[in-house]
């Protein structure tokens, strides 16, 4: 799910104050929330007209969608609310569905990966170090 949010400010009121909280508030939910951001302005010392954010918001389940779509949106609405800015929601055209695991097909690639030389992570590696870095 890709959103794109354009906060536009009403005058005297700075753009990117929103971005930090719309962030910020972000961070706080369950499910897994990815953004950048796509334009922050021209130059440091220039406020900008506008902003815009893109998020991926991904959820174990299609069906768990609908509830972070409608949670992620008041995180951005309670931002803009909070700095004084409009903002501008875009859903995505585009939906993904839920990921089936075939485990037989796993246990063929590593086996076959392992043979070629390749290395695999294990679930105890990944879980053993938050940052992913080992």
């Amino acid at each position: 799910m890709v959103r794109r949010l354009m906060p536009q400010p009403t005058p005297g009121r700075e753009s990117m104050h929103w971005m930090p909280r719309c962030c910020a508030t972000t961070t706080s939910l369950d499910w897994r929330v990815h953004g950048i951001i796509k334009h922050g302005g021209v130059k440091p010392n220039i406020i900008p007209a506008y902003t815009e954010l893109e998020y991926y918001l991904r959820t174990p389940s299609r069906s768990e969608l609908p509830v972070l779509n409608a949670k992620a949106e008041r995180c951005f609405r309670s931002a803009a609310l909070a700095t004084g800015c409009e903002v501008q929601v875009e859903f995505a055209r585009n939906k993904f569905d839920n990921m089936l695991h075939n485990a037989t097909l796993e246990e063929l690639y590593e086996r076959n990966g392992k043979a070629l030389g390749m290395d695999f992570t294990t679930e105890e590696d990944v879980l053993s170090n938050k940052s992913g870095m080992i």
